[in-house]
């Protein structure tokens, strides 16, 4: 009975204290966190860059427009810009305003668009449609305020977004394209062929810089959809002019193929390892918010976590100059092996990481999009 004690008393310490060594020994190993590699200090770089010339551009940008494109008729988007941006920088949740300022009505094309035929089902709403002249006319003030926004010749936004405030009026911003390409339906007979394919093109351009030149994802998406949007309206206007559609008499983007920069998730991804790195920072910062067992959860699991070598590792997935093999490892001798440096970094990496292949996909459309609607036209 006392051998059997003995034994029982050593068992015991050893399930209590072989955890507790497991700790230390990777308290030891994770003592210190990695420099910067290569990359992230590029990215750091970049970020005060872009940030810099975001400040330098209040005046002549778009994006400051854009961020106060939904304040209300009275209200001048830019001042309602500078304050969401102001908001954005400083992390002011509590005064970003959520509130959507004006009501958007229906218009006679949401669900032609979806149809394989698009141009007859759209062309056959808009010809039967008597509300059209009633709906641009109520909503004048919202086409000239967005053909203001056509207008400007820069877009420059931040990677240093702030998720928790989404400030684009993305709603407000598709629907005044759709209203502004259906002002120039309406004007179609009134118009040359020339001033036609010119107005379409100059909303074209617009997307076009802003796909180029956002650093925010979710923007970037955006201007994919106005881009698709643009040739697919574009399409059924010119399907209805009395001119006969031809490659002379089309806007002048559509005959060019869509270049590198808007088809390229480079800048967006620099956001996306931006908002990554001060995400991890700010998830170990004590707010005072949570209970005492979940700070003290946090206090054993925080050097578990080194944040500048997941944010490397980030930066080596992004630019695909390195290959994440450690999730692939499973439960192998190899697998657990690789976990012992930066465990909590590694785990996050393998199991919250969204993928930019189906954002890629949606990219890579745009340019067959422009290929097959330049296609039947010539025909």
């Amino acid at each position: 009975m006392r051998h059997f004690l003995l034994t029982l008393k050593w068992a015991l310490l050893t399930i209590v204290l072989a955890p507790i060594a497991l700790y230390l020994i990777l308290l030891l190993i994770n003592i210190l966190d990695v420099a910067p590699s290569e990359q992230s200090q590029r990215y750091l770089t970049q970020i005060v860059k872009v940030d810099s010339t975001l400040t330098k551009n209040h005046n002549d940008n778009a994006y400051i427009f854009a961020l106060g494109f939904g304040s209300a008729k009275d209200k001048s988007p830019i001042t309602i810009g500078l304050e969401s941006l102001h908001n954005l920088q400083n992390k002011d949740v509590l005064s970003a305003d959520k509130t959507q300022q004006y009501a958007l009505p229906n218009l006679p094309l949401e669900n032609c668009l979806a149809e394989d035929d698009f141009a007859a089902a759209c062309g056959a709403n808009l010809r039967k449609n008597t509300d059209l002249k009633t709906l641009l006319s109520n909503n004048r003030w919202l086409i000239n305020r967005y053909q203001q926004l056509l207008q400007m010749s820069n877009w420059h936004d931040s990677p240093s977004f702030n998720a928790d405030i989404n400030p684009m009026p993305f709603k407000e911003l598709l629907f005044a394209q759709k209203l502004y390409l259906l002002d120039v339906y309406q004007n179609l007979n009134s118009s040359s062929a020339k001033a036609t394919a010119q107005a379409i093109d100059q909303d074209m351009l617009f997307w076009l810089e802003v796909s180029s030149n956002t650093h925010i994802l979710i923007n970037k998406m955006v201007s994919a959809a106005a881009i698709s949007v643009n040739m697919q309206l574009g399409e059924v206007i010119l399907s209805q002019s009395e001119v006969e559609p031809n490659i002379a008499t089309l806007p002048t983007s559509w005959n060019k193929p869509i270049t590198a920069e808007v088809l390229s998730l480079n800048k967006a991804k620099l956001g996306e390892w931006s908002y990554f790195i001060r995400t991890i920072a700010s998830a170990q910062a004590d707010d005072g918010s949570v209970d005492t067992a979940s700070q003290i959860v946090s206090t054993l699991l925080s050097p578990l976590m080194q944040n500048q070598d997941t944010a490397n590792r980030y930066a080596a997935i992004l630019t695909n100059s390195a290959i994440q093999t450690d999730c692939d490892k499973g439960l192998s001798i190899d697998g657990i092996n690789s976990y012992i440096y930066n465990p909590l970094g590694k785990y996050i990496l393998c199991t919250g990481m969204p993928s930019f292949s189906a954002h890629q996909m949606t990219l890579d459309k745009l340019e067959q999009q422009r290929e097959k609607l330049v296609t039947r036209i010539k025909h």
